[in-house]
């Protein structure tokens, strides 16, 4: 069963119940609840040859009021397994459901927490459509913990589309990421069900050469309470 959790801004909203411009109910484009799970199959390939096969488990791992510019919101904990331990990876992210889409609102690792705000994916969204959005993290210079923001430009791609995962057929959207104008992303997620993957390209040294590596990510079976 999927569950709708309550969002506290200055109304008191169910993201099950935010509606599109049309007046139908909007289904949150990643839904969150505790005890959610997706896990993924991970490749890279250069020059048609496999150079890494891997597996990434993302969970909601709870819930936390935080308090941010003065008003209290629901957000709940992101996590990325660590896959060699089969333990919750080292950062957590803070995320929303909101009117306008996924929404991040910071991130914690070890004793430290860092509190910001910015559009993670946009949905509804138009085809075009362009905005910046920021992915943390905080790096461990000497015993502080120093917040770090990757700047990466989301452009929408298709929406409505069929994606073929090994989890399914789903209808999704697309988008693509930029960071200096230059492609790196595409990425696909279904509303109702959430991320279903990527391709990633990234100039890696392989066997001594720089080579220009691609990485897919796609989904291979999940789990929403």
């Amino acid at each position: 069963m999927i569950r709708c959790a309550l969002v506290l801004t200055s109304l008191l909203l169910a993201g099950c119940l935010f509606r599109t411009e049309e007046g139908q109910p909007r289904k949150p484009i990643r839904p969150f609840a505790v005890g959610n799970s997706w896990v993924y199959v991970d490749s890279g390939y250069y020059g048609g040859d496999s150079i890494r096969i891997d597996s990434t488990r993302i969970d909601v791992l709870g819930s936390r009021e935080l308090v941010i510019g003065g008003d209290t919101r629901t957000a709940y904990l992101l996590n990325t397994w660590n896959r060699a331990a089969g333990t919750p990876g080292p950062l957590t992210t803070f995320v929303q459901d909101r009117p306008d889409g996924e929404h991040t609102l910071g991130a914690m690792r070890d004793t430290a927490t860092f509190l910001f705000e910015t559009l993670h994916v946009k949905h509804p969204a138009k085809r075009g459509e362009r905005y910046i959005t920021y992915f943390p993290d905080l790096r461990l210079e000497g015993d502080t913990w120093i917040p770090v923001l990757d700047t990466v430009e989301i452009e929408v791609g298709v929406r409505d589309t069929v994606c073929v995962m090994p989890a399914g057929t789903f209808t999704c959207n697309q988008y693509f990421g930029r960071r200096g104008g230059v492609l790196f992303a595409r990425t696909w997620y279904a509303p109702g069900v959430g991320y279903l993957g990527a391709d990633t390209w990234r100039m890696l040294e392989v066997n001594g050469e720089q080579r220009l590596v691609t990485f897919h990510k796609r989904l291979a079976y999940y789990v929403l309470r």
